[in-house]
């Protein structure tokens, strides 16, 4: 089947954008990102610019609304420790509810919000 060219040029851009985009998402995060251990030394600040520097350092995807962390100063981190257990020590007693969404993703919500069993 021969199509236009007006056609085909999306088509072959749309196929190209398929195929690249997995292999970005692929690479974009180190595997088992969730698992590997890393050094962690993080002190006790704003929990914007603690969350800051934990993606930056673990690359871990977070999701959440500025009003979740508005006035919440983060607990220090130090030690070596899965960016996940990291992330829990940080925010222990913040009332910020952790949400996995996949591997070394999460999102972050108020726990008060959160409905009971």
């Amino acid at each position: 089947m021969v199509f236009p060219r007006w056609v085909a040029g999306p088509i072959a851009v749309a196929v190209l954008m398929v195929v690249s985009g997995h292999a970005v998402a692929q690479s974009a995060s180190p595997p088992n990102a969730t698992a590997a251990r890393q050094v962690f030394d993080i002190p006790a600040l704003p929990a914007t610019q603690a969350l800051q520097r934990f993606v930056e350092q673990t690359r871990f995807q977070l999701l959440y609304s500025p009003e979740t962390i508005r006035g919440i100063k983060t607990k220090p981190i130090s030690g070596v420790m899965a960016p996940r257990e990291a992330l829990e020590k940080m925010l222990v007693g913040s009332g910020v509810a952790i949400v996995d969404t996949g591997d070394g993703a999460a999102t972050l919500r108020s726990a008060l919000a959160e409905p009971r069993p």
